[in-house]
C-alpha cells in the first residue's frame, strides 16, 4: 500500500500524468486477499484438520496457508483440495446418476477412498506441479 501511496502523490504532484497513468493492483495483491478470505472460510471446517491428520501439511504450515503467509503453498494447497472435493462430488453424481456413468471415462469398479486419502492422491498425483506451474 506504500507505493501505491506514493503513485498517488506523484499524479497529485504531475496532473499531466494522471490522464497517462491509472494506479492499480497487481496480480499477487489481488490474489492474496482472495486466499486469506478462503482460509479464513476454511479454518475450524475440518479441512485444515484433514491436512494435518493427514499428514498432508503440519500445523505450523497449516497456518502460513490460513493466513496466506506463503502465497505459492496457499494457493497450492486450496487448487489441491478443491480438486479432491470436486473428485468426491463427481463420483458422488455418477453414483447416484447411473444412466450417465458410461459418459464417464472411468469405467472400472471404483473403491471410493475416504476423503483425507483423496486428498493425499491428488497431492501425490499433482506434487509435479501439473495443475500450478513452479
Amino acid at each position: 500500500m506504500a507505493l501505491y501511496e506514493k503513485v498517488v502523490q506523484l499524479l497529485d504532484a504531475r496532473p499531466n500524468l494522471k490522464k497517462e497513468v491509472v494506479p492499480r493492483l497487481g496480480e499477487l495483491h489481488t490474489v492474496m486477499p482472495a486466499l486469506r478470505a478462503l482460509g479464513t472460510s476454511i479454518e475450524n471446517s475440518g479441512i485444515d484438520d484433514a491436512w494435518i491428520e493427514a499428514d498432508v501439511y503440519g500445523p505450523a504450515t497449516t497456518r502460513q496457508i490460513l493466513k496466506c503467509s506463503h502465497y505459492k503453498r496457499a494457493l497450492r494447497a486450496h487448487v489441491h483440495t478443491y480438486t479432491a472435493l470436486y473428485e468426491l462430488l463427481l463420483e458422488e453424481f455418477f453414483t447416484e446418476m447411473q444412466h450417465l456413468k458410461g459418459a464417464r471415462s472411468q469405467q472400472t469398479t471404483y473403491r471410493k477412498p475416504a476423503p483425507t486419502q483423496l486428498l493425499v492422491q491428488v497431492m501425490d498425483r499433482n506434487a509435479s506441479g501439473l495443475l500450478i506451474p513452479t
